[in-house]
């Protein structure tokens, strides 16, 4: 009797921790949601993908200019997606950060390239080219800095450069609600021969008041109004 009852309770404890074992996969640990991009495969073609997984399991797919909606389903062991009408050819395996392009049976597509990365959607840190102002795409003339903006952690500075002169400041941010204000900005003196693009730059600084931004592109606002300026993020500075 008491050789039953130990393994009646041996078999329940391991019934118990597989259980909990099972529990903890990618859809119930990771912080899954977000906007994925990468290549993936699709009817023979490798192509440039932006995809975007919502917490009610809908997605946005985006490639080249097409762009598709619709649901995704989470496999039985929580690991993987599958996208549904059109899509419903692609899978992927859910990682941290990264999702991975998988066949129906779970196995990598092609070489295991296929993968697609989670935007960093943080602003601070980073080298801001400016790239567009009020429409017009910048043009950095010879003898110009490239103009552009970076945003310091320490203390909440803002230093960068309008193409002629160094400015610095002070922004307020909330990335929560996408806001953001200069405030304190100051620039050196020096004269330059075009001074168009500076100025407007600057005006911008002082009117900004919030944000949007994919990652690759930080877009400054008023209010409602089209995006004042576009920069692009550039790495290895």
């Amino acid at each position: 009797m008491k050789q039953i009852l130990i393994l009646g309770t041996f078999i329940l404890f391991s019934a118990c921790s597989k259980k909990v074992y099972d529990e903890h996969n990618s859809m119930n640990s990771l912080d899954w949601q977000g906007k994925y991009t990468g290549m993936i495969s699709q009817a023979g073609q490798d192509v440039e993908a932006t995809l975007t997984l919502n917490n009610d399991k809908t997605y946005e797919l985006i490639k080249g200019k097409a762009k598709s909606t619709g649901n995704f389903a989470w496999s039985k062991d929580g690991q993987k997606i599958n996208l549904s009408g059109k899509d419903s050819d692609l899978h992927f395996f859910v990682g941290e950060n990264f999702i991975q392009q998988v066949s129906k049976k779970g196995e990598k597509v092609g070489n295991g390239n296929f993968q697609l990365h989670k935007a960093d959607l943080s602003i601070v840190e980073k080298y801001w080219k400016l790239v567009e102002i009020n429409g017009k795409p910048v043009k950095v003339a010879e003898g110009m800095s490239e103009p552009h903006l970076i945003l310091k952690t320490d203390e909440n500075r803002v230093i960068g450069n309008g193409g002629c002169n160094a400015f610095n400041g002070k922004y307020e941010l909330n990335e929560g609600h996408l806001r953001l204000r200069f405030d304190q900005v100051a620039a050196t003196l020096k004269a330059c021969h075009d001074m168009s693009v500076e100025d407007e730059f600057m005006k911008v600084i002082g009117m900004v008041d919030n944000y949007a931004t994919d990652g690759k592109y930080l877009y400054l606002h008023k209010a409602r109004m089209a995006p004042l300026a576009k920069l692009e993020v550039v790495y290895l500075r």
